[in-house]
């Protein structure tokens, strides 16, 4: 047992993939995995962006790779993985939001939504399910993250969303909600092979942008019960858990890393 604890934070010869690394959350991730010790592959399709955080990480030492090319595009997910030889971890953090209410209905907003959190994620794991059975067998599990969102739990208070400006997104909250049900499918029908598949969907944890707006601001924090907003290391310890082997009992759940705003 001392060993497996030793062993919590050690990701040493790990290879970890992640979606949407540039994000605020993302990056984050990437650190975090990264002075733990894994080589992360950055992935995204603004190149100046993932250079940016390329530069960041290697100022810390962390191994990186850049991944740039589009995630709902099976033949561009296809030829990138072919050339990958090792993967043990995928982190599927990518996301495309429109904040637009309900009223402003687009189809293209809803298929994008859906295409970025679904459709993504089944082109990755068609191309990674090999690599990521080799990983099992070498590490006795392999794990598949995905980052979802309490509103796929719960719908959006409409008076903390009152303008135009914060708008809630219901094509946002649709595709978290499919992403965490697809978690469950996907954790049922790879445990066969020690591959496990989670999800955490993570509170209010507002961008730069959002931060800069005190009065929408101090509404997140009065629904939250802990009275404040997320800080993104608070999610990455939950990403190491789930990435780590201290976690190989555990698969298809999802981890709500909010506050308590889904308690009530």
């Amino acid at each position: 047992m001392e060993k497996n604890i030793l062993n919590y934070l050690n990701f040493n010869d790990t290879t970890v993939f992640i979606t949407g690394a540039y994000s605020q959350l993302g990056s984050a991730i990437s650190e975090g995995l990264g002075i733990c010790g894994a080589k992360v592959i950055i992935n995204g399709k603004n190149k100046v962006k993932l250079h940016k955080l390329q530069k960041n990480l290697l100022k810390k030492k962390i191994q990186t790779s850049i991944a740039c090319f589009d995630i709902t595009n099976y033949a561009q997910v296809k030829k990138f993985f072919k050339g990958i030889k090792k993967l043990d971890v995928i982190v599927h953090n990518a996301n495309n939001t429109h904040h637009t209410p309900l009223k402003n209905f687009e189809k293209k907003k809803y298929l994008n939504s859906f295409e970025t959190s679904i459709l993504s994620l089944t082109n990755i794991i068609n191309c990674t399910v090999d690599k990521l059975k080799k990983s099992s067998k070498k590490n006795e599990t392999s794990s598949i993250i995905n980052i979802s969102s309490m509103y796929g739990m719960v719908s959006p208070d409409p008076s903390i969303y009152s303008s135009e400006k914060v708008a809630s997104s219901p094509q946002y909250g649709a595709a978290k909600a499919a992403l965490i049900h697809h978690t469950k499918y996907l954790a049922v029908h790879l445990a066969k092979y020690n591959i496990r598949v989670n999800s955490i969907s993570p509170g209010p944890f507002p961008n730069t942008n959002i931060s800069r707006d005190k009065k929408f601001l101090n509404k997140l924090k009065e629904k939250t019960p802990l009275k404040r907003v997320g800080k993104a290391e608070e999610l990455v310890s939950t990403v190491l858990y789930l990435a780590s082997k201290s976690s190989s009992f555990t698969t298809g759940v999802n981890i709500p890393v909010d506050g308590g705003w889904t308690a009530w």
